[in-house]
C-alpha cells in the first residue's frame, strides 16, 4: 500500500496544480486586474505559494504541525489580497459579506487544528509521508489546491469586475452558512470532549451530533461553503 502511495506522488502534484491552472483560468475571466495580471488569478497563486513555503522548514523538522494553520494563513492571506489590491470602486457589501465568513471560519478552524495538534503531539496520519521528500510535498502541494477550490467561488466574487447588491440570494447564503458553522464548531467540541476521556480515546464517538451523522463536522463544513 505504501509504495502504490508512493507511485502516484509525482502525477498527483502535477494534477493538483493542473486543477489550479484551469480553475485560475476559468475565473480570470471577468476578474479586475493589478498591473495587467488578474487579480483572481494572483490570490489563486497565494494558497499554492505559501504551501511550498512552509512545506520546506517542515519538512527539514519533520513536523506537520503547521499543515493545518499554512491553509488558514493561505485563506486570510488571499482574502486580504483582493480586498488590498481592488480598487475600492469595485468592491461592494457582497464582496465584504463573503470575505468576514470566510475569514470567520479560517480563524477558527486553523486555531482550532493547530491547538490540537500541539496538545497531541502529533498526527498520526503524516507519520511516514512527513520522512518522504516527494509523498510529503504532495500532500502540501494538495493542501494548496484544497484551499483554493473551497475558496474559489467566493474569490471569484470579490475580484470580480461586477458589482451585486444584495438580495434574498445572501440572506439565504448567511442562513446556510451560520447553521453549517455552528454544526461544525458544536461537533468539533463534542468530539474533543469525547477523546479527553481515556478510556473512549480509540472509540468512535456516536452521541450528539455525531449519533445523526457520522461526520457532522464535515457536514457542517460543507454546508457553510455551499452559503
Amino acid at each position: 500500500n505504501y509504495k502504490m502511495k508512493k507511485t502516484i506522488t509525482i502525477p498527483a502534484i502535477i494534477a493538483s496544480i493542473l486543477i489550479g491552472y484551469l480553475i485560475g483560468l476559468a475565473g480570470s475571466q471577468g476578474s479586475t486586474e493589478f498591473n495587467g495580471f488578474s487579480l483572481f488569478a494572483i490570490c489563486a497563486c497565494v494558497s499554492y505559494v505559501l504551501h511550498w513555503i512552509i512545506f520546506i522548514p517542515s519538512f527539514i523538522s519533520k513536523t506537520e504541525h503547521y499543515f493545518d494553520l499554512t491553509g488558514s494563513i493561505s485563506y486570510l492571506t488571499a482574502v486580504s489580497l483582493g480586498f488590498f489590491l481592488n480598487p475600492p470602486s469595485e468592491l461592494d457589501y457582497r464582496d465584504l459579506l463573503i470575505g468576514i465568513l470566510i475569514i470567520i471560519w479560517a480563524i477558527r478552524l486553523g486555531s482550532f487544528l493547530f491547538l490540537r495538534v500541539k496538545k497531541d503531539g502529533k498526527d498520526k496520519r503524516f507519520t511516514v509521508m512527513k520522512t518522504q521528500f516527494t509523498f510529503f510535498l504532495m500532500t502540501w502541494t494538495i493542501g494548496g489546491c484544497w484551499v483554493f477550490i473551497t475558496m474559489a467561488a467566493g474569490l471569484a466574487a470579490i475580484t470580480s469586475d461586477e458589482k451585486v447588491t444584495l438580495g434574498w440570494p445572501a440572506l439565504i447564503g448567511c442562513i446556510l452558512w451560520v447553521i453549517g458553522f455552528s454544526i461544525e464548531v458544536i461537533a468539533d467540541k463534542q468530539k474533543r470532549d469525547f477523546k479527553k476521556e481515556t478510556s473512549k480515546e480509540k472509540e468512535f464517538i456516536t452521541t450528539g451530533l455525531w449519533a445523526w451523522s457520522r461526520h457532522p463536522n464535515y457536514f457542517g463544513e460543507i454546508m457553510l461553503w455551499i452559503g
